[in-house]
């Protein structure tokens, strides 16, 4: 049961259309690969999600998140707890059944099979920040040499900026994550005051710039704080830009 007296739910139908197809495409990969797995959780209230948020915090048991009650994924229904099988249809919960099942869902699994069908292939545009670690870790399990695939990534998370340090990732597309969001709060604020008019064909563009990070660049940008700087790099940052 729930903090409110709900049941807990497991019921994938209360997840958005874009999770469901994303769920069913995860547990067709895994059969393929002998995985089997049930569903735990799948939408929460914010209630349920604070009050799993303070396990091993405020309240008895393990710490098994880091996201408080409205900010979790859960919460949006876009998120499923599983709980990996063995072939008998008993509770597996050793770290390398998860992790067999991570793999396939991170995408290395399915981006190793994709280079084996189609060898051709010359480039991965990875569009999420998490996304290069997993390319290059589908490359790598495909068999490819590093670097034989390009792999286009964004943002500046530490594994893209490792790559582009190693050659293995070709460029990145960094955002002023600081600006998208002040210009979000500022343009909501102003239409809240009623000072926000847009443009003459509807709502106005804001250009905001960003940066291709290579690695003729990297330390360039670091520099100007354009980039986050990782623990240990070689030099020091400029300025206080923030985390």
């Amino acid at each position: 049961m729930g903090p409110e007296g709900r049941e807990v739910t497991a019921d994938p139908r209360l997840l958005t259309i874009d999770t469901q197809a994303a769920l069913a495409a995860l547990q067709e990969a895994c059969a393929d690969r002998g995985l089997r797995f049930s569903i735990l959780s799948t939408q929460r209230t914010c209630a349920e999600q604070d009050a799993i948020y303070a396990q091993g915090r405020t309240a008895p048991g393990n710490i098994v998140t880091q996201a408080r009650g409205c900010v979790s994924w859960h919460v949006l229904s876009r998120a499923i707890d599983v709980q990996p099988l063995r072939a008998d249809g008993t509770p597996d919960s050793s770290p390398e059944a998860y992790r067999a099942i991570a793999d396939v869902a991170k995408g290395k699994t399915l981006i190793a099979d994709a280079l084996k069908k189609h060898p051709e292939t010359q480039c991965i545009v990875a569009l999420w920040s998490y996304s290069a670690g997993v390319a290059l870790g589908g490359i790598e399990q495909s068999g490819k040499k590093p670097g034989e695939v390009k792999v286009i990534a964004f943002d500046e998370s530490p594994e893209t900026q490792a790559g582009i340090e190693a050659g293995t990732v070709q460029a990145s597309i960094v955002q002023d994550q600081y600006r998208i969001g002040y210009e979000a709060v500022r343009v909501l604020a102003s239409a809240v005051r009623g000072l926000e008019q847009g443009g003459p064909t509807g709502p106005r563009m804001i250009y905001l710039p960003v940066h291709v990070l290579r690695q003729d660049n990297l330390e360039d940008l670091r520099a100007q704080n354009r980039v986050r700087r990782l623990e240990g790099s070689s030099t020091q940052p400029a300025g206080g830009r923030g985390t």
